[in-house]
């Protein structure tokens, strides 16, 4: 492809990109607008949210941006990026002023794209220095006392690169409609939507294949039983149960036949629909070379980018989704990980650094990149004086992180080992959007590093956002749905394995494994003769990369884990459903499939699984505690009231999972007449004793659901309220009424606090419980 038509898709996949942005920021400032009613704009629901989106969509536009050459729109970004950092920070107000100005900005922004698309002249420099200087609260100076500013400095670009001017007749021409890089036809063009709608209706049809699957084998299974009765009867029985056999023997085989028949026209169906929805790799890393030599340039270096494998294709909804991880893991190996030439030299190292990226599909629905650079490695004492430096661990403790652990806090949000911010880098957002990208498409990163020698960055990816081969499992009395992709190898163990706590060990293969019972992690009853040894279970070992030095995506992933169940039922050609909005955020389960007998299974995350065993296995570590105060410290007893199972389910896990003891009720009665028992029997012992078993004993707080039958939350507060005994339980409730009223009506009968559930995060409750618990 020669440079200028490449130019033209660059700067048309822009286009699309700045559109979606644009109107993301556009509705987060009509939020934060309505958020300025409130004393606090953080008390608004979606405010601080949607303040976090606005952040990012301007980092990613602003390395937009600069990949399509428009320095003035960097430069603006970056600008606009700093002051709702401030507003993040807590260092700078949110006002109805500073709202009108990003609306402003908002404008300019959609006024620099419009003239890039039709290659026009935009805002000029001075216009856009202007408007930071008011940004920043500056008075404006006219233009005789502001002189434009020269241009910003860009590396040397060879002339082939340059797009090329458009002529008249051009320029009148009609701007093509913005496309995906990559996609393109010369028969008919097909919005994307209508393509992935056509698609999820055939994977529909999945359901009905498994069914015929499963009637076929249930007619099978019948017909043996016919034959096994028929052996033991005689006379005018033994008659009817030969018609009876014979029949059945055609049924199951006529059966068996329709579902080869319609197992082989979804296949295709579906075979052909997906293949229209491929895009391949080069589609998203064509422009990379180019916009990496550009960075480096900027910087000072020099830098070649390789890619092999690019040919490989993948889902294009999957696709989409990570240009934003590939920018951000490049522009990272360049400013952190590579050297300047003269650095390079002195070590030894070619003057030109290297960015190697990798494509390999592998068994089964899965995909790795790996992406190598030469560099200097991260500086893990760096990383070391930066957590201490932020709060986030003791010297003492800081000390005992080995490089596994370091590396796992690059992942973490704001978190950057630089003390100074520039265009490219040093807000510490970067890992952390790889991180929410790659988990969105149910793919993983493992990062690895060796001093003066480079990093290397594994990412682990479907091939398919929806359709997948799962393991059917039966654990706690349910089937679940595991992807085979996260599954590594299964091998038989012990129930004892596991113990009756968090967690055991395994040894396999001569190394040691952790293994967790996946019914504990769930909150699910534990199978009979768990504890016998002699009974063996299937464990299913995910996460094993074969490095034991690196870090993976997400806190606590680092090590492979062995999650036992009760059995292996089988094998399923499956296609994920959503959870629907109210519980998007269930630990440990991506979404739902429906199989062949019409019942409606949960897929488990596989990864945050992984990660509620560790968390489960270390305790709650959200801040180092001095032995002192871990001996002195009683376990907390919570009750949670919630008339459904699955919402009751997740708070007992997030709540066990942090330490506290918990205790259910299925409705606000249940709730109450359990904390009046709970009083009562407080009042006759001692406070400070620990009670004989989880049914007695005082309650140290109450988390609830509002709308339950027979009595709701609201009812329950005012209750508890009335009640002198109880009076001074504090209250959470955890609903899925968001508006400002309803939060208004718990707060006026006694609540403390309000969590929304389509915005719940464990991390919320949890701080709201330290918040309102006193020191034990």
């Amino acid at each position: 492809m020669d440079d200028a038509r490449f130019f033209q898709k660059l700067r048309a996949a822009f286009q699309a990109e700045a559109a979606e942005r644009i109107v993301a920021m556009e509705a987060a400032l009509d939020v934060l607008e309505e958020a300025l009613a409130l004393p606090d704009y953080r008390q608004h629901p979606e405010a601080v949210q949607r303040l976090d989106g606005m952040y990012r969509e301007l980092h990613s536009l602003k390395g937009a941006g600069r990949t399509v050459d428009l320095p003035l729109l960097e430069a603006l970004c970056q600008g606009l990026e700093s002051s709702v950092w401030r507003i993040k920070r807590g260092e700078s107000p949110l006002e109805f002023r500073l709202i009108q100005l990003l609306r402003e900005a908002v404008v300019l922004i959609r006024t620099m794209t419009a003239a890039a698309a039709a290659g026009t002249a935009g805002p000029s420099a001075g216009t856009v220095e202007t408007f930071l200087r008011r940004l920043d609260g500056e008075p404006a100076q006219s233009p005789a006392q502001s002189p434009a500013p020269p241009p910003a400095e860009r590396p040397d670009t060879p002339a082939s690169a340059t797009p090329p001017s458009s002529t008249p007749a051009e320029a009148n021409c009609p701007e093509p409609p913005p496309s995906c890089p990559g996609l393109e036809s010369h028969t008919v063009r097909l919005p994307t939507a209508a393509l992935e709608g056509l698609l999820g209706q055939v994977e529909g049809l999945l359901t009905s294949k498994n069914a015929a699957a499963l009637h076929a084998t249930q007619a099978r299974a019948l017909q043996e039983g016919l034959a096994a009765c028929l052996r033991t009867q005689q006379g005018d029985s033994a008659m009817v149960l030969e018609g009876l056999v014979r029949e059945s023997r055609t049924l199951a085989k006529s059966l068996a036949r329709h579902h080869r028949i319609i197992a082989t026209v979804v296949d295709e169906l579906l075979e052909s629909i997906t293949q229209t929805l491929l895009l391949p790799w080069d589609a998203l890393l064509e422009g990379y070379p180019r916009m990496v030599q550009d960075i480096a340039a900027s910087q000072g270096k020099q830098v070649q980018l390789t890619v092999q494998g690019a040919d490989a294709s993948i889902d294009r909804r999957i696709l989409e989704q990570l240009g934003d991880a590939f920018l951000h893991l490049l522009r990272n190996a360049v400013d952190h990980g590579i050297e300047s030439p003269t650095e390079r030299e002195a070590a030894g190292k070619p003057g030109q650094g290297r960015i190697d990226i990798r494509i390999e599909v592998l068994g089964g629905d899965r995909t790795r990149i790996v992406i190598v650079d030469d560099g200097r490695g991260v500086d893990c004492e760096a990383v070391r004086r930066k957590a201490v430096q932020r709060g986030m661990y003791t010297p003492e403790d800081a000390a005992l992180l080995d490089t596994p652990a370091l590396l796992d806090l690059i992942w973490r949000p704001e978190f950057s080992t630089r003390d100074h911010v520039d265009h490219i880098s040093g807000r510490g957002l970067g890992m952390n959007i790889v991180r929410e990208k790659l988990e969105r498409v149910g793919g993983n990163a493992q990062l690895r590093t060796t001093p003066g020698q480079g990093s290397v960055v594994t990412l682990h990816l479907p091939l398919s956002l929806m359709r997948f081969e799962g393991l059917v499992v039966a654990c706690g009395g349910r089937r679940f749905i595991v992807r085979k992709g996260e599954v590594h190898r299964v091998v038989q163990a012990a129930g004892t394995v596991c113990g009756s706590g968090a967690g055991g060990m395994l040894v396999t293969e001569g190394s040691f494994i952790q293994v967790a019972a996946m019914a504990r992690l769930l909150g699910l009853d534990i199978a009979a003769g768990t504890d016998d040894a002699a009974i063996r279970r299937p464990v299913l070992i995910a996460g094993e990369t074969g490095e034991p030095d690196a870090s993976a995506t997400g806190s606590a992933e680092t090590g492979p884990l062995g999650l036992m169940v009760d059995a292996i039922l089988g094998e399923a050609d499956v296609t994920l459903r959503s959870l629907g909005p109210q519980l998007t955020g269930l630990r440990g389960v991506r979404g739902v499939v429906l199989l062949g007998d019409g019942e409606l299974v949960p897929v488990l995350d596989v990864a945050d699984l992984r990660q509620m065993a560790r968390t489960a296995a270390a305790g709650p570590r959200a801040k180092p505690e001095s032995g002192r105060s871990r001996a002195a410290r009683r376990p907390r007893r919570v009750l949670v009231a919630e008339d459904s199972i699955t919402s009751r389910m997740l708070l007992k896990n997030v709540l066990e999972t942090a330490g506290y003891v918990v205790l259910t009720a299925v409705d606000g009665q249940e709730a109450l007449v359990k904390l009046q028992h709970a009083a009562a029997h407080d009042a006759r012992g001692p406070r400070g004793r620990q009670p004989a078993d989880a049914g007695e004993g005082m309650l140290d707080a109450l988390v609830s659901d509002v709308e339950m039958p027979r009595m709701d939350g609201l009812e329950l507060v005012r209750r508890i309220r009335a009640d002198a005994a109880l009076a001074r339980l504090p209250v959470v409730l955890v609903t899925s009424l968001a508006d400002p009223v309803h939060q208004e009506a718990g707060m006026q009968a006694g609540a403390d606090a309000y969590i929304v559930k389509s915005r719940f995060d464990q991390s919320d409750l949890l701080q709201t419980l330290s918040r309102l618990l006193p020191t034990a």
